[in-house]
């Protein structure tokens, strides 16, 4: 729940969205954001929600209609709110997508605001009428006897906008905050960029593409529509950029794999029916090397959902059980196995607890996501050890923003 409207509605910052009239209060939200859940869950009540809002949408374009609720009226600490969902075409023809949803129900608090239990995920077409759909939501407080009523327009171009090269300057940009502006209409070309310097940086030393290919599959996993187009892109690439489409198609499982199959070569459907699911880098349930922690901050990057920052900082925990780089130096010779495990213990540590530092200062979401964890949701980390490490780098966030009060 959250408490601070002015600060949630200049978060938003959509005019055309208001708060409609009554006892029981309703704004129906339409989104491309996939993490409105995560934040009403996993920040504290006082910080604002950063849910970006969408007007136009393209064929096969998913989104949300989030329904956000304020002024519940509660009878022995208990809430009952439902409604109703309809949506109007271009025609004005009415069609019911909902009815008698449940959207809070049971003990609570009603100062602040709520989000709707039952979220309606959209998604047109080619063959839907072009142009504006109204959807309506009729709220009903079971309690009180209210009744509230919002609404939201999303227009629907099939075509979608066009989509340009991205400058090297536009492709940082992009992979680092797409999460607060969704654009899945760019994301082809996003792919051919990073195809373009996956060519470039293979003679790199350090160089790993499973990074790249871990936030393509993200993307295509929240946008199943475009397989079809990656599976094109890539049966056309370089020889050995096109064995990426096996780990990603792998990873997108079968019903994607299906949508894709008339654009994937034939060849590398071969392949794919044989390829090892066990084996896939890309799947993975606990960080265990560096490289994964490389992939949980591209699908944090892409989806701003809370799982990957929990689990950068569960990594923390194993530094419990860590040694020094330096202390594992003076051992020379005599460091055994269980030596090296320490270190990389430690390591891992290090490198998780320099990421999360880094990136809370630069994105507030990762520091509202590691404040909860701090001071309320310490239940989500493995131990003492990744807790008192979280509060470490909250304070030192903290502390940086004080001297820099505008960074935050």
């Amino acid at each position: 729940m959250h408490g601070s409207m002015k600060k949630f509605i200049l978060t938003i910052s959509c005019s055309a969205l208001l708060w409609s009239a009554g006892a029981v209060e309703c704004m129906l939200l339409p989104s491309i954001s996939r993490n409105a859940g995560d934040q009403f869950a996993h920040i504290l009540p006082e910080r604002p929600p950063q849910i970006s809002t969408v007007k136009k949408v393209a064929a096969e374009e998913p989104f949300s209609m989030y329904l956000l609720l304020r002024e519940i009226g509660v009878a022995d600490g208990e809430a009952d709110v439902v409604y109703d969902l309809v949506f109007l075409d271009p025609d004005g023809k009415e069609t019911q997508a909902g009815k008698e949803l449940q959207a809070v129900k049971g003990k609570l608090d009603p100062s602040g605001v709520f989000l709707a239990a039952n979220v309606m995920m959209v998604e047109f077409t080619d063959d839907e009428k072009p142009g504006d759909y109204r959807f309506i939501a009729t709220v009903r407080d079971r309690k009180t006897g209210k009744q509230a009523t919002g609404e939201a327009t999303v227009k629907f171009d099939p075509a979608g906008d066009p989509a340009p090269p991205l400058s090297e300057k536009e492709m940082d940009r992009f992979l680092t905050t797409y999460y607060r502006n969704p654009q899945p209409y760019r994301i082809m070309s996003m792919v051919e960029s990073l195809l373009k310097f996956d060519l470039a940086s293979r003679n790199k030393k350090s160089y790993s593409p499973l990074p790249m290919l871990y936030g393509i599959a993200i993307l295509l996993r929240d946008n199943p529509g475009q397989a079809g187009e990656f599976a094109s892109l890539i049966s056309a690439a370089e020889p050995g950029q096109r064995l990426y489409a096996l780990p990603i198609f792998d990873f997108l499982g079968a019903e994607v794999r299906e949508k894709a199959k008339e654009e994937l070569a034939p060849d590398l459907q071969e392949q794919l029916a044989a390829f090892d699911s066990k084996k896939n880098p890309l799947r993975f349930d606990t960080p265990s090397v560096p490289t994964h922690l490389d992939l949980l901050w591209y699908e944090f990057f892409f989806t701003g959902s809370f799982e990957p920052i929990r689990k950068l900082a569960s990594v923390l925990e194993v530094g419990k059980d860590g040694l020094k780089p330096e202390d594992y130096k003076k051992l020379g010779d005599k460091a055994t196995p269980d030596d090296r495990r320490k270190l990389m213990n430690r390591l891992m540590e290090l490198a998780a607890g320099w990421s999360l530092t880094s990136n809370a200062r630069q994105h507030p979401l990762v520091f509202y996501y590691l404040e909860a964890l701090d001071r309320r949701d310490g239940n989500n980390l493995p131990g003492d050890y990744a807790r008192s490490r979280v509060r470490e780098i909250v304070k030192a966030t903290v502390a940086a923003q004080k001297k820099q009060p505008s960074a935050q």
